[in-house]
Formats: structure tokens, sequence, C-alpha cells
């Protein structure tokens, strides 16, 4: 009788491990069509840039990087055979040079760095690191005319951020409309 039940249990147990073992091997073959598939859509990516930019002759400089914007990926049962992704949806953007950490008003420097020195066509970006909420806006608390004429990020929450391309040369003040005697100036030359 022992007989019956050692070779029942044994039959369990092998006939779980080989499900388990069928599973496993399911899944890593799934995993590695995934992956097959994903070198495809990537290789077709880099050819459709690399095409675009050769026949615009774009260059591409350290400032710059590239956002695939809106691309529509092919379904993993079509054909990858010579497929060119549009590129008429490509588009380059600025990285920002500078960033500007946002803190407590009663730091300091609430604004850090307070001042800032860039060029023309350089962007700036403001990273609200405090726990409260401020702004980012261009002017002098006290000048109503210059007051957000240039930007205005509006309230920033914690963690949020606000970016600005400065397109001409000059000084820009500019201080927190919630806490006016927090003050930032960006030299632009």
């Amino acid at each position: 009788m022992t007989l019956i039940y050692e070779t029942a249990i044994m039959t369990v147990i092998s006939y779980s491990l080989h499900m388990i073992l069928a599973r496993k091997l399911f899944v890593l073959i799934c995993t590695a069509v995934l992956f097959i598939q994903s070198i495809s859509v990537i290789s077709t990516i880099n050819l459709a840039f690399t095409r675009e930019f050769l026949n615009n002759n774009h260059n591409i400089s350290y400032k710059s990087h590239i956002l695939f914007i809106g691309t529509t990926m092919p379904s993993p049962s079509s054909s990858f055979n010579n497929t060119i992704m549009p590129t008429e949806k490509l588009t380059t953007t600025k990285i920002p040079l500078e960033k500007v950490l946002i803190g407590d008003e009663e730091s300091v420097e609430p604004f850090n760095p307070g001042q800032i020195n860039i060029t023309v066509g350089d962007t700036v970006m403001w990273i609200n690191s405090d726990i409260e909420a401020h702004t980012v806006t261009s002017g002098y608390p006290d000048n109503k005319i210059t007051y957000a004429e240039v930007f205005d990020s509006g309230n920033l929450n914690p963690k949020q951020t606000f970016e600005h391309t400065f397109d001409k040369a000059g000084i820009y003040k500019y201080f927190c409309k919630l806490h006016p005697s927090m003050l930032g100036l960006v030299n632009v030359k």
C-alpha cells in the first residue's frame, strides 16, 4: 500500500515540476521574443532619425537633444523589412544649461544661485525644492510696470519646475509673488 502512495506522490511531484518548468520556459520564450522585437523597433527609429538628419544636413550640438513626439510604433506582428518611421514629427529642444533651486524665503539665498550669467538663447530651469509654493516672476516687486512682463511661472508647488529661454541680452530681475523678499537675477550676454 505504501508503494502505491509513494508512486502517487512521485507522480504528482513530477507533474508539478513539469508544469513549473513549462511555465518558466514559456515566460523565457515570450521575453526573448519581446526583446528581439524591441531591437527591431529601436533600429528602425535610429535609421529614420539618421536618414532625416543626413538628408537635411542638421548638426546636433551638445546643447540639444532629440525628442520623439507622437510617433506610432508598428505592431509586433508587422514586418520591419525596409520600414521607415515617419520623421516629420522629430523635433529638437534645448536642454536647460542653468538650474536654479527655489528654497525657503528665510534662507540666505532663496533662489540658489541668486545670480546667474548666461548667453542669448540659453534656457534656465527653476526647481521648487521647498515645501511651500513659490513663483518665478520677472521684474521687481515694487515696479508694477515691469511686473511679469517677460515671464511668470504662476504658482509652483513643491518639486514643480519652470523653464524660460532668454532670447535677448539684458539684465532680468525676478522675484516670488508669494514672498516678495525672494529676489534673483539673470544676466544675459
